[in-house]
């Protein structure tokens, strides 16, 4: 992170997010921008503005990102596949979410696949 990104520079961009949000609820950039800013303390609770950013642009891949490693974070590796291969199959660049997919295939106790995931 820039250095001029502090605390305080970080509480401002949430309350603009929900600010954004209460002024424009189908703003998915907003919902994107909130779930982004959750991601930093808790990929959990990203969980919900991630997937209301995807419900009003479904073609952005960043928020499926967010919502796989959600779901990673929350112990179910297998839907987290689902969500982070769609962030890497809509043109994320490559190797994006690579590690990710590759941790939860590992989990799953699918070595070979962890492998392929990691070589990406």
């Amino acid at each position: 992170m820039p250095e001029s990104f502090t605390e305080e520079n970080e509480a401002r961009a949430f309350a603009a997010a929900t600010n954004a949000i209460r002024l424009n609820p189908q703003l998915s950039f907003a919902y994107l921008a909130r779930a982004a800013l959750l991601a930093r303390v808790n990929v959990t609770d990203a969980l919900e503005p991630a997937l209301c950013a995807l419900e009003l642009n479904p073609n952005d891949v960043l928020p499926a990102g967010i919502v796989g490693f959600s779901w990673r974070m929350r112990g179910r590796p297998d839907l987290a596949l689902r969500w982070l291969r769609r962030s890497a199959n809509r043109g994320q660049r490559p190797g994006m979410n690579a590690a990710a997919i590759g941790d939860a295939f590992t989990e799953l106790g699918q070595d070979d696949a962890a492998e392929q995931g990691y070589h990406e």
